[in-house]
């Protein structure tokens, strides 16, 4: 059967989808939680906590807090899609950044993670380089669906072109002989290795973010703060050096608080 958000009274919550879903399924398990998720099917339930989830891409997990028509009040991405708004703003008119900053102010915790994903750049088959130095001297086009920090990390080199994509990037190279480069995530490395993809750098590490919507009833509240503390008691250590230098993030205790005043 369909479930239809406007028929039950779970809390919404929106969640990543894809390798980060992965990795958040295994650490709500180890936690004791069982989500419920069938077939190919986006919207699921963690009923020990009457929690109400939907699969969205990362990047777009922010933008559904903000709008004024959604019922998530509680939701999870990854610092590097938070990083990617950041840097999207930098340059922008203060008129223009009020949704982007609503976003980046939002309480936000690190949450423990099963395998820490990276964002790499990588070398195709298209370059003979063996090294960064090398590859950036050769130049040529980069693929990423992180544009903004993919140009933050190269320095604006003159010489290579970015090309921003909305989906999979590792097997572009095939079809383009300027593509030289890609910088994309990287969990296992099994995808990146089988399309012919050659680790050249990390660009930065990666961790689970959980945020908070502005306006969250008492009910709600309490659903998130206890599986803020569930999984918290889990024995996984967060990488707060990943945090420190790549976004603004507050940490557990102040996400506590702000639950707390909600």
């Amino acid at each position: 059967m369909l479930i239809r958000s406007n028929e039950i009274n779970e809390t919404k919550v929106i969640l990543p989808g894809g390798e980060w879903w992965n990795n958040l399924k295994l650490m709500l398990k180890l936690a004791g939680l069982t989500p419920e998720l069938k077939g190919k099917s986006l919207v699921g339930t963690i009923p020990e906590l009457s929690l109400l989830f939907v699969l969205a891409r990362p990047m777009d997990v922010p933008l559904w807090l903000t709008q004024p028509n959604s019922k998530a009040i509680f939701g999870v991405t990854g610092s590097d899609c938070l990083k990617e708004w950041q840097l999207a703003t930098a340059d922008k008119p203060d008129g223009e950044k009020t949704l982007q900053e609503k976003i980046l102010k939002q309480p936000s915790a690190v949450l423990p993670y099963a395998q820490q994903p990276t964002i790499a750049l990588y070398a195709t088959p298209n370059s003979q380089a063996k090294s960064e130095k090398k590859w950036l001297e050769d130049g040529g086009t980069v693929v990423t669906t992180f544009p903004n920090i993919t140009s933050y990390f190269l320095g604006g080199k003159n010489n290579v072109r970015i090309v921003g994509v909305g989906g999979k990037t590792e097997g572009l190279w095939a079809i383009d002989d300027s593509i030289t480069g890609v910088a994309d995530v990287r969990s296992s490395g099994r995808t990146a290795e089988e399309n012919g993809l050659r680790v050249l750098s990390t660009i930065m590490e990666v961790s689970l973010v959980g945020l908070l919507a502005e306006s969250v009833c008492p009910v709600a509240n309490k659903r998130i703060a206890d599986l803020i503390e569930i999984l918290d008691k889990l024995p996984v250590e967060t990488d707060s050096v990943a945090v420190n230098q790549y976004s603004s993030l507050i940490n557990r205790d102040n996400f506590r608080n702000a639950v707390a005043r909600r």
